[in-house]
């Protein structure tokens, strides 16, 4: 079989093409090398308003079916039935050709001679993500956000609210896409929390934004009583005169929420505390 590298992509808009590199597969003589970027299937994943439970039994199925194989490639005896016959560059350029869902594959790419596992790492470095400054710098940010939104919200409201909750029109016959809420419970009125990463495109924050305020409306007009409240986690921008900046300090005067950082996120799961919200929606599986 030919050596042969394909890259791993999500696309995150269907109709426009558009789509993110997530992860790279290189297949030389002697065994196979994958790697992802989970910062960029989290960022990908949010852009869709996608669970991520696919995916992930994807990349589970693909690295467990690659770990075997290696684990064949090395053993001695013609007998085995090795993974060639499987994982060629033909089924990946079948793939290229067949798939238009969530996941999606390059054209492979055929190589000569063998790979050590540094080559590797370059090769994913200038096709997917390059570990630089700037982006360990933003992947701490990211991981930051939503470490606090996990420990200091999630992990302390689970059992009383609905948490990482898909709204869809199984909620709102109306809505024409899905959104997912950190957190959202009801006493009477509706709380909810929605965590935005500012380390996106101004055009994707103001289209999450824009969605998380129909969203709010519909369940307010659905299912609150007038005194709710809604809450938007977001860290400010480092950089002062950028449109991702002007966004957040336009955010600050948005009287349909509050914001706070992630930091103080345990604040949500104060206030959810105090007002003893519970569960209102559907219990989804």
């Amino acid at each position: 079989m030919n050596s042969f590298y394909t890259l791993i992509k999500i696309s995150t808009n269907p109709t426009a093409g558009d789509q993110i590199t997530v992860g790279l597969l290189l297949k030389t003589e002697n065994r196979f090398y994958l790697k992802f970027s989970d910062r960029r299937i989290s960022a990908s994943l949010r852009l869709r308003d996608e669970e991520d439970r696919f995916f992930t039994f994807f990349k589970n199925q693909l690295e467990n079916r690659i770990e075997v194989f290696n684990s064949e490639l090395t053993k001695n005896g013609a007998e085995l039935f090795l993974p060639e016959t499987f994982l060629t560059s033909d089924f990946f350029s079948h793939l290229k050709v067949s798939s238009n869902n969530l996941i999606q594959f390059s054209e492979p790419s055929i190589i000569s001679g063998d790979f050590t596992e540094e080559q590797f790492n370059k090769l994913y470095e200038l096709f997917v993500e390059k570990a630089s400054p700037a982006i360990t710098h933003e992947r701490n940010r990211e991981e930051k956000l939503y470490k606090n939104v996990e420990q200091k919200l999630i992990r302390k409201v689970e059992n009383k609210v609905h948490t990482n909750y898909d709204i869809t029109q199984k909620i709102i016959p109306s809505l024409n896409f899905s959104y997912k809420l950190d957190c959202i419970g009801k006493n009477g009125a509706i709380i909810s929390a929605k965590a935005i990463d500012f380390n996106f495109t101004p055009t994707t924050i103001e289209r999450n934004l824009f969605r998380h305020d129909i969203i709010l409306s519909k369940l307010f007009d659905f299912f609150g009583n007038g005194n709710n409240k809604a809450f938007i986690i977001a860290d400010e921008p480092d950089v002062k005169n950028s449109e991702n900046f002007n966004i957040w300090e336009a955010i600050q005067k948005n009287q349909s929420f509050e914001v706070i950082s992630s930091d103080n996120a345990n604040e949500v799961a104060d206030y959810i505390e105090q007002k003893n919200a519970g569960h209102f929606l559907p219990i989804q599986e």
